[in-house]
């Protein structure tokens, strides 16, 4: 279990009065000790994630967990008076190294991200709208998605500097939120931002494309710009066209790129707007070259290609499982 690190828990919560200490204890006919919440100025009681008078300051809860009283770490409860958005993220490390669902999914969101108690998992917290509306939270799988009524064990290990809370863009969290618990909305000809456009040529989910993105040769550029930054780039729209010209090697569905525009860190107003959307996709379609072949899928692991191998099955050159 990993120790607490108090000093890297992000300043914004340390401003809220809904904190919470705990500690592992055994529940009846379950081997598995569960983290049991308590009230921070009122220790020998337990804590209720739905009970704000359970709840203390993070000064309260530093003290109990520092005084030796046999406390594991520190929570925060997240409720529907605060801004934020709470994801957890299970099993994300494989030999240490944080395999293709995880990544996907967290480099949609550049905010507060830390190594969970196990070592294995990742929480993230932002700010955001719940695109569940008067959703509370879901767990889906190895993916949780919390906005009230949960409390996380907070670790303060912060993961790839990622230690400040920022804000999420809505279309990101929309996009998340259909994708795992609600229904992806169709897209009809309406939508369409080009005319006239090749037909695609390899079929790829959006998943599919990042992960064969992140393990590219110049996978450092596509994550960095993935992620919003557009350090280098003289302008946002120059860093737009890379980002689109990096995708559109694995696809030419102007769609696909669109939406996929949409979910990355570079999103923003003007990303919505036909217009300049069409034309920056229109222009790094003009430069295609060439195009992905599924032949030159390679493993995430040693990037040799992995051929016929399927997923769960060990790759011949490392013998790393297949993760995607």
């Amino acid at each position: 279990m990993i120790k607490t690190n108090l000093q890297g828990l992000p300043a914004l919560l340390k401003q809220y009065d809904q904190w919470i200490v705990w500690r592992l204890e055994n529940k009846p006919n379950d081997p598995k000790p569960a983290k049991i919440p308590y009230n921070p100025h009122a220790y020998q009681q337990r804590a209720s994630s739905t009970d704000p008078k359970t709840w203390g300051t993070f000064a309260e809860a530093e003290v109990i967990y520092n005084s030796g009283l046999g406390f594991s770490g520190v929570g925060f409860v997240f409720s529907k008076d605060d801004p934020f958005i709470a994801l957890d993220f299970d099993h994300c490390f494989v030999d240490g190294k944080i395999n293709n669902c995880a990544f996907v999914n967290t480099s949609l969101f550049d905010s507060y991200t830390e190594i969970s108690q196990s070592g294995t998992g990742l929480h993230i917290i932002g700010i955001g709208n719940n695109p569940g509306g008067t959703d509370t939270g879901h767990k889906k799988g190895n993916i949780e998605f919390y906005t009230s009524g949960r409390f996380f064990a907070l670790t303060g290990n912060i993961f790839e500097n990622r230690a400040e809370i920022k804000t999420i863009f809505q279309i990101q969290l929309k996009l998340f939120y259909e994708k795992y618990f609600g229904e992806m909305p169709k897209q009809t000809e309406s939508k369409k931002v080009i005319t006239n456009l090749p037909k695609p040529k390899v079929d790829l989910s959006d998943d599919k494309i990042i992960s064969l993105c992140s393990n590219a040769k110049n996978s450092s550029k596509f994550t960095s710009l993935w992620r919003g930054d557009i350090t280098g780039y003289a302008s946002h729209s120059e860093a737009d066209l890379a980002l689109i010209s990096i995708l559109s090697f694995y696809t030419q569905d102007p769609f696909q790129l669109q939406r996929m525009m949409s979910a990355s860190g570079l999103a923003r107003d003007k990303t919505n707007r036909e217009d300049y959307t069409g034309r920056t996709i229109e222009k790094a379609l003009s430069g295609v070259k060439e195009t992905f072949g599924k032949e030159t899928t390679v493993c995430y692991y040693c990037k040799k290609p992995i051929g016929k191998t399927n997923v769960g099955e060990q790759h011949p050159y490392c013998g790393k499982v297949r993760m995607y």
